[in-house]
């Protein structure tokens, strides 16, 4: 405590008092020849360390803070340094100062505080050179004070609680002093403050007599506790508890303890902790919530361990369940590893009213090992006292103890005797004298809490329609397992368009750790151009714990790179998109990659979008330099559509203004009939979730000057859309090649080696993939069995099978695959010479001199298999005199005759020979497993497919058995037949197995 007169400049008084005289080890005082007049100096600093936790600095005074939270807003605190330096906070954040609030009289320090439960703020302060105390009182949270009133009587030191129950002593103000001959030094007031009355007369021989309130029984505020500090030396005090059940008007002895002892070493008659003094008070909380521990009576204290002078202090917890009769053993509150070689001293307890969590904070040393420098540590017991949770540390620096540039003074020096805790139902405020900086600091801070970081901190953003996304991280926490929420605030306004910052996948955090994405964007063409402050505000579930942090955007007229985005960083959206969405969003970023390669992509959640039509949800790119001619929007997708409901769209689209405007490049559908563009697995009842197989490629050539792109999801109820590898990147020109090819039936041995110049298209499938085509072209036959120029417009730069197709023959495999390079000519693939050129080598002998090969004839229904079916349908076109262009006609002379039949007839069993994976895959998460459903709608949706599912498998059956019949009778009528002209055998025909490829048709 300090005895002095507040003024306005730093200066030293000199004074003959002695010394000896003066600094009586059994008061709390400032020594005499220390007496420094300072001016106290309210700043509004928030320190936060790397971590991301702030320290609430909030001026330099002289130590001794006592702070008080309001019952009625937990956003507003008020505490008070020695000897009046007084500061209040009503958001949570931001402290201002109190300009020295006029008592009416000279004060000497020693500054409490308290709320009742209408959130009346009394501060008691010492008076008349440590006579008694003086009240104040403030209706507006500390902002302003009315006149005071005579409070107490006594000597050094004072404390004060307020009944904040609603039970028959609800508001009612009690005062607690060291008393001064026989006035009364216990005081109480019933009238909210107006004036207080004599309640009774305590002993008291040190420093440390406290108040507290706490319920009797059903009757809240029934038992108002008083802790006196008696003894025959200063370093074995005795604790006499005494309790009021009738608000005050007398106070009976419950029980007299010995628990206290040295508090570090023996100093000129004061207890000493690094030449700081320090005393063993008793702390003393009660639980008014209506929880399991209800009415239970608690003391916290320091004391050495193990007891003796010179030996390290702990922190004690006892509790007394028989209203202060008989208390419990000991429980250690700090929980470091070795507690008996640093320095725990100090401790401030509360015991929330609504949730009976029980705080403690105190200073520790346990970080150094000299124990020179110290910390604020924290906890805090959800069961009574009996444990604590893990000590976190409060401080965001280290403060020597012996501070020698602080002012006090002294051996031991004076650097104040306590400090001060509060709460609120989610988190505590906690006060206390930091010394980090040379001086007697004025520091708050949170506990339980959350650290907060943005990053980055300062970016930048193009005026017009475009984005950046900001990080807003809580990384850690301390004890803290609530909620979050994030706010925001720009400024200043711009005078044209507007910046918005928000967050679109919500703006609380449900559990921390954890990470939001902010989304800062530009609407419209903001100026003027220049920097703008975002500050970003976190807050728990009643608005504290408060921590806010800024975020410098520049906006100019710089555009963003170029996207090219692969989705492996695991945040979403990724910096150089954003999303566009109302509601619920179902863009998510997603492990599986395409083609199994890389790691991420996107996906759009048509399912859970649906089925409230329509769903337009969109990933929208940044703004980037105008593109010029020859550019393209790359992409890879995969997509099963659900087995009912749809169609799914995607809409592709592109902008040469800034997203003032969009024109559509191509509108995809996915369909459950197999046809849609967005298709690439079979459709499924189960949630989709591509292999490496599943996926397929899109190319869009965008228009000149486009500077922005944007992807469009529209929900029809139907599956999982994944994309990957957005990219706007220029190209070559398309890429021409040949291939030398001749069909078995069409054949001539001399040049142009094929009866009718007919037309072919060829594929390209990729070589690790080979279900997957990547681009198609077709032209027609030249001389020399040389194709015309095929153009590959779609493919970019990889190695691919060809594929050859003709409207009559067995599709047709190269041996092995090419490299390809977009825009180089891709050279001649010869299927006809040598031999082997053909994957399996599944080619037809066409010449034996030269030695030619071409493909097989006969596949009329293009299922890859020559068979019956075949047989029959050129069969009965001979058989009709059908003639003209017709895929009947294999030899390309405009007739359908015995030829044809021949040719086919040799033909019968030929099949499609491909390379390993050609065929498409099947989805290895569908199961038969019934699955779980979150809603009604889920299982009504999921038992509806499966009807329509049984209902096509049963006409499916029914179709596959026609057709086995129908192929029965055709082979039958074919060996009759055959049999008559020929005498041949009868043909045992068991090859009736489609191949499935899974191609696009010619």
């Amino acid at each position: 405590m300090k005895n002095l007169v507040f003024t306005f400049i730093l200066v030293l008084l000199i004074t003959n008092i002695s010394f000896s005289q003066y600094d009586d080890p059994n008061l709390d005082r400032i020594p005499a020849e220390f007496w420094d007049a300072i001016s106290p100096q309210s700043v509004n600093a928030v320190i936060t360390d790397a971590s991301g936790y702030d320290n609430f600095n909030i001026g330099t005074d002289f130590a001794e803070p006592h702070l008080s939270m309001n019952p009625t807003n937990p956003l507003n605190c008020f505490v008070a340094y020695n000897t009046n330096g007084a500061h209040y906070v009503t958001d949570g954040y931001n402290w201002s100062a109190t300009s020295s609030p006029s008592f009416g009289v000279t004060v000497y320090g020693d500054p409490v505080t308290a709320f009742d439960s209408l959130g009346n703020l009394f501060y008691e302060n010492m008076i008349g050179g440590i006579t008694g105390t003086r009240f104040i009182k403030s209706v507006n949270g500390g902002v302003t004070f009315g006149a005071g009133v005579v409070g107490n009587n006594g000597v050094d030191k004072n404390w004060a609680a307020a009944d904040q129950t609603n039970g028959p002593y609800k508001n009612y103000v009690y005062t607690v002093m060291t008393p001064n001959g026989s006035l009364s030094n216990v005081r109480r007031s019933i009238n909210n403050g107006v004036s207080f009355i004599d309640a009774d007369t305590l002993a008291n021989s040190y420093p440390g007599m406290m108040v507290c309130i706490g319920p009797n029984g059903s009757t809240s505020g029934g038992s108002v506790y008083i802790v006196t500090n008696t003894g025959a030396s200063a370093f074995a005090v005795t604790y006499n508890f005494y309790r009021s059940t009738t608000g005050g008007t007398n106070f009976v002895l419950r029980s007299s303890q010995n628990y206290a002892g040295y508090v570090g070493t023996n100093v000129a008659g004061r207890h000493s902790v690094q030449n700081m003094r320090t005393r063993p008070y008793p702390m003393i909380a009660a639980d008014n919530s209506y929880g399991t521990f209800r009415g239970r009576l608690y003391l916290v204290y320091a004391a050495n361990s193990p007891a003796g002078d010179g030996n390290k202090p702990n922190i004690y917890c006892r509790y007394s369940t028989d209203q202060g009769l008989t208390f419990s053993s000991p429980i250690l509150v700090n929980d470091n590893a070795s507690p008996d070689l640093s320095d725990q001293f100090f401790p401030a307890i509360w015991c929330d009213k609504t949730t009976g969590r029980l705080y403690c904070k105190w200073f520790d040393t346990r970080l150094d090992a000299t124990n020179n420098t110290m910390h604020v540590y924290a906890s805090y017991s959800d069961n009574g006292g009996v444990t604590w949770v893990a000590n976190q540390r409060i401080t965001t620096a280290a403060a020597t103890i012996n501070c020698t540039t602080c002012g006090g003074g002294g051996t031991p020096r004076y650097q104040g005797d306590y400090d001060a805790v509060s709460s609120n139902p989610v988190t505590s405020m906690m006060a206390w004298t930091d010394m980090r900086a040379g001086t007697f600091g004025s520091y708050t801070a949170y506990y339980p809490d959350f650290a907060m970081l943005v990053n980055p901190a300062a970016s930048t953003v193009h005026q017009t329609n475009s984005f950046k996304n900001i990080d807003v991280s809580i990384p850690s926490v301390k004890s803290y397992a609530n909620t979050v929420t994030f706010t925001t605030e720009v400024s200043p306004s711009p005078a044209t368009g507007s910046i918005v910052a928000d967050f679109p996948d919500g703006s609380t955090l449900s559990s921390v750790p954890g990470t939001a994405t902010m989304r800062v964007r530009t609407i419209g063409t903001v100026t003027p151009l220049g920097n703008y402050t975002v500050t970003v505000t976190g807050a728990g579930p009643n608005g504290t714990p408060v921590h806010k942090r800024t975020v410098t955007m520049t906006v100019n007229t710089t555009l963003g790179p170029t996207p090219c985005e692969d989705f492996t960083n695991t945040a979403f959206p990724p910096a150089d998109f954003f999303e566009e969405f109302s509601g619920t969003n179902y863009w998510s970023r997603q492990t599986p990659s395409a083609y199994g390669i890389g790691a991420g992509s996107a996906r759009f959640n048509f399912y859970s979008a649906g089925p409230t039509l329509p769903i337009n949800q969109s990933l929208i790119s940044n703004n980037f330099a105008a593109t010029a001619a020859g550019t393209y929007l790359t992409f890879d997708e995969a997509y099963a559509p659900f087995t009912s409901f749809g169609p799914d769209t995607l809409l592709v689209e592109s902008s040469t203004n800034f997203g003032a405007s969009f024109t559509i490049l191509a509108t995809l559908l996915g369909k459950s009939d197999g046809s849609g563009e967005l298709n690439t697995a079979p459709a499924t009842s189960s949630s989709f979730t591509p292999v490496a197989s599943q996926w397929r490629p899109k190319i869009y050539s965008l228009p000149t000057g486009t500077n922005k792109i944007r992807l469009k999801a529209k929900s029809g109820y139907g599956n999982n859309l994944y994309i990957d590898n957005v990219c706007i990147q220029s190209l070559p020109a398309q890429t021409t090649s040949t291939v030398g090819v001749i069909s078995e039936g069409m054949f001539k041995p001399s040049d142009p080696y094929w009866t009718l110049l007919d037309t072919i298209r060829v594929y390209l499938h990729r070589s690790d993939l080979p279900n997957i085509i990547v681009d198609s072209a077709k032209t027609t036959m030249s001389s020399n069995a040389v194709s015309n120029t095929l153009t590959f417009t779609k493919a970019l730069t990889g190695n691919y099978y060809r594929v050859v197709k003709h409207r009559n023959c067995i599709i047709t495999w190269t041996a092995v695959t090419q490299a390809f390079t977009r825009g180089t000519a891709y050279s001649n693939y010869n299927l006809v010479q040598p031999d082997g050129q053909a994957y399996g080598n599944n080619q037809a002998i066409v010449s034996l001199s030269p030695f030619y090969r071409g493909m097989f004839s006969g596949d009329i229904n293009d299922d890859d298999i020559i068979d019956g079916s075949d047989l029959s349908a050129v069969d009965n076109g001979a058989f009709s005199g059908l003639s003209g262009y017709v895929v009947e006609d294999l030899n390309g002379d405009s007739f359908v005759d015995a030829s044809d039949v021949s040719i086919v007839d040799n033909n019968v069993g030929v099949t499609a020979i491909e390379p390993p994976g050609a065929a498409p895959s099947v989805n290895p998460t569908e199961t038969d497993k019934k699955p779980e459903f979150k809603t009604e709608a889920d299982r009504q949706k999921y038992e509806s497919t499966i009807v329509l599912s049984e209902i096509k498998k049963a006409e499916d059956i029914k179709i596959q058995e026609l057709k086995k019949k129908e192929k029965e009778i055709i082979n039958r009528q074919y060996n009759i037949y055959n049999r008559k002209k020929t005498n041949k055998p009868l043909i045992e025909n068991s090859n009736n197995s489609f191949s499935n490829s899974g191609r696009a048709g010619q």
